[in-house]
């Protein structure tokens, strides 16, 4: 398969080194691939972290936030890890900040949904647009905002009743 962009390459490799699967991608087999702790904690500010530490990188994500939750913020933190991205070495508010933020939420994105299983379990559901969405979630245990985005992003948001906009891109 062809990628679009390097962000996408990386995510497709790192399901090709693990095994794939899916959907839904399970993350915990890339966690045990590459000795990553997880944790849980109760964060108040914040969805998650990478700590990056030669003996064991360690992902923290917020038990408060749902399960789909949790698991893009897992994805997104091992997106910063495999993208290699540098850590607070930049100001929080830089333009820099946001463009890192992006390819770890594109890369999270890739990794839990990617292209070729969301265009073959589409095809699966494509008679009823309007749980398309969330059925969709479901399969791939994202929440609902995040498999809009992704069906978004990839030009295959369906024509709901009185929606104006063109039918899927293919």
């Amino acid at each position: 398969m062809e990628y679009t962009n390097a962000v996408e390459a990386k995510a497709a490799w790192l399901l090709e080194e693990t095994g794939g699967g899916g959907p839904p991608i399970m993350l915990e087999p890339i966690l045990e691939a590459y000795e990553f702790g997880y944790r849980e904690a109760d964060l108040n500010y914040t969805s998650g972290f990478l700590l990056v530490d030669p003996l064991l990188p360690l992902i923290v994500v917020n038990k408060r936030h749902p399960y789909e939750r949790r698991r893009f913020t897992t994805a997104h933190e091992l997106g910063h890890y495999f993208l290699e991205h540098p850590g607070r070495s930049f100001d929080e508010a830089s333009p820099r900040k946001k463009t890192i933020e992006r390819q770890a939420d594109l890369f999270a994105a890739n990794l839990l949904m990617p292209l070729s299983m969301i265009i073959e379990a589409e095809k699966a559901y494509r008679a009823n647009p309007q749980h398309l969405i969330g059925n969709l979630a479901e399969l791939f245990l994202v929440s609902r905002q995040a498999m809009k985005l992704r069906l978004k992003g990839l030009e295959l948001m369906p024509r709901t009743v009185g929606d104006k906009r063109r039918e899927y891109k293919r």
